[in-house]
């Protein structure tokens, strides 16, 4: 996860050219966290490796998968017929 979007805080478009820290959401562990552990479970799920490890974990193995998040979005403006 690239640093600036390490943290647990939200960044939200509220409209078409205006973004906004919003301190009152936030995610409940850091995305990165999440995404790794979304990731390494699907890659277990899918079968495709005898064994996978969470990320974190000091097991061995003899593939490494490294993936880098650059950017998350959430577009929160208001669309036809819901609320603003």
């Amino acid at each position: 996860m690239a640093a600036s979007f390490a943290r647990k805080a939200l960044v939200v478009r509220i409209d078409e050219v205006r973004y906004a820290a919003d301190f009152s959401n936030a995610f409940i562990v850091p995305p990165g966290d999440m995404l790794g552990a979304a990731i390494a479970q699907w890659l277990d799920m899918a079968g495709l490796f005898r064994s996978v490890s969470q990320p974190g974990t000091q097991t061995p193995g003899s593939q490494v998968l490294e993936a880098t998040v650059t950017e998350l979005y959430g577009d929160f403006r208001s669309g036809p017929g819901q609320p603003p």
